[in-house]
């Protein structure tokens, strides 16, 4: 195989001539120059709009987390509360009612529709609740006496169940 050095310019004396040759015809450039160039322009506007879509999406998930574990940290929080006001589940149940209601509606945007659903009949069947049905006195001791018998629960007990309902809807994923 021959190189073709006049082509090339390589012979002596023929380098001005090569020169004008280069300007008047663009054999110069390699047959896939243009698709070089029109992959790497794709990909300088396409790689941007990537990064930009999966950081996005990232920071959603990292805002949801962040939500339900916020929410789950006010479940406990109520817990303790619970367990500091032992035989005063009315009172709990007044001061709860409506924080549960406000962190309920603070983690809606964070929640796909199903759960929030599930979340809204938890929070709905809390709030159907009368302070009543946990003070003391004889409703205590029925429920005492029920709870004894297999038939029923205390009132600390419900509301052990109605934290866990609120808790098993934030952590389901659905």
């Amino acid at each position: 195989m021959k190189l073709d050095t006049d082509r090339l310019g390589w012979r002596s004396g023929s380098g001005q001539k090569h020169n004008a040759k280069l300007s008047s015809d663009n054999s110069w450039i390699p047959p896939y120059g243009p698709w070089l160039f029109g992959v790497a322009l794709i990909g300088w506007l396409i790689g941007p709009l990537l990064g930009f879509y999966f950081g996005k999406r990232s920071q959603i998930e990292a805002e949801r987390r962040k939500a339900k574990n916020e929410f789950l940290a006010f479940i406990a929080v109520q817990r303790a509360k619970l367990d500091e006001m032992k035989w005063r589940e009315a009172e709990f149940f007044e001061q709860s009612a409506p924080a549960f209601r406000d962190a309920v509606c603070a983690i809606r945007p964070f929640l796909p529709p199903g759960q929030w659903t599930r979340l809204h009949a938890v929070l709905q069947d809390y709030q159907s609740r009368h302070k009543s049905e946990f003070e003391g006195g004889n409703s205590r001791m029925v429920a005492a006496i029920a709870a004894d018998l297999g038939t029923g629960r205390t009132h600390e007990q419900t509301l052990r169940e109605f934290l866990d309902r609120f808790e098993d809807c934030v952590k389901k994923n659905s």
